[in-house]
């Protein structure tokens, strides 16, 4: 009975470790301004003035979607002039001249409070721990843009967590927050416990 209990015992350690293991994915570190945040709160309006009919018809639904997830956000669509997180949508050629890789749906640009880009491309976000962030920029390929109505909300939830602060989920499936968004379209309590580490 002591064996059973004791392999009982490190199968429940393993699984939990292995698990904390898995559900892994990296908040970039960095906080937005004070002025957005409110009682632990993130307050951000976000602008879909320039986002094309591809998209445009999803920035509500999106923004609602992280409403509703149990985050630490509210999320507010609103005009170009009082914007913090503008979306905009590329044409293939102006996306191709400037790098941005092919096989790329959209990448997000987060802005220091003095104004210098942490990222110059969707693969190197340079903000860290003690950074802060006053602005963000989403940027969407028009050349290769989903065929379906889902994934492409799920393409503008994914960018607006990363203008939230989240990196890419590692090792874990289902996620927002995954990579290549194969294995789920919606925001996980794991996607909200994230941005709640960052807002407490």
């Amino acid at each position: 009975m002591r064996k059973r209990i004791c392999i009982i015992s490190l199968c429940s350690i393993i699984s939990f470790t292995l698990f904390s293991f898995l559900a892994h994915a990296e908040p970039f570190g960095w906080k937005w301004n004070s002025s957005k945040i409110s009682n632990g709160k993130l307050i951000l309006n976000i602008n879909g003035d320039y986002v094309s009919s591809s998209y445009n018809d999803k920035v509500q639904s999106a923004i609602s979607a992280w409403n509703g997830s149990g985050a630490h956000v509210t999320l507010t669509g609103t005009g170009f002039s009082s914007s913090y997180v503008d979306m905009t949508s590329v044409s293939s050629s102006t996306w191709n001249s400037n790098g941005w890789g092919s096989s790329v749906n959209a990448w997000t640009q987060p802005r220091r409070i003095d104004g210098t880009a942490c990222a110059t491309n969707y693969s190197n976000n340079n903000c860290g721990t003690g950074d802060t962030i006053n602005y963000a920029a989403i940027y969407l390929n028009e050349g290769l843009v989903p065929s379906t109505s889902a994934k492409r909300e799920a393409v503008l939830k994914h960018e607006m967590g990363h203008a939230i602060g989240l990196g890419h989920s590692s090792y874990i499936n289902g996620t927002i927050m995954e990579a290549a968004l194969q294995y789920g379209y919606n925001i996980t309590t794991f996607d909200a416990q994230q941005v709640n580490s960052i807002y407490p």
